[in-house]
């Protein structure tokens, strides 16, 4: 009768998944910034939407400053009133296009 250690033993070959592991190359040393994208219905400083442009400028800004590229797609909404922000052309807020 075969008892099941001996069936694991046939199924994993644990010299298989140590070759594999020798040839990966170890990545804790690299580095590459992300890019990434917010959608969102508002940005600083339409500060009367609330907590969500808090949420995400603060987010931005701590992913700039780790070295990664920020982009907000947004509008220049701010409840009941527009901003006074120019709406063809990308604007610089903390490092971050918007």
């Amino acid at each position: 009768m075969v008892t099941y250690p001996e069936i694991l033993k046939k199924r994993t070959n644990q010299s298989q998944y140590k070759s594999r592991r020798s040839e990966c190359k170890p990545m804790l040393n690299e580095f590459r910034p992300l890019k990434i994208l917010y959608a969102t219905h508002g940005y600083k400083p339409a500060y009367r939407l609330g907590g969500p442009i808090l949420s995400v400028s603060g987010a931005a800004e701590e992913l700039v400053s780790r070295g990664h590229d920020v982009v907000v797609y947004t509008s220049n909404s701010n409840l009941d009133a527009t901003l006074d922000v120019p709406v063809d052309q990308p604007v610089l807020i903390n490092g971050i296009e918007v």
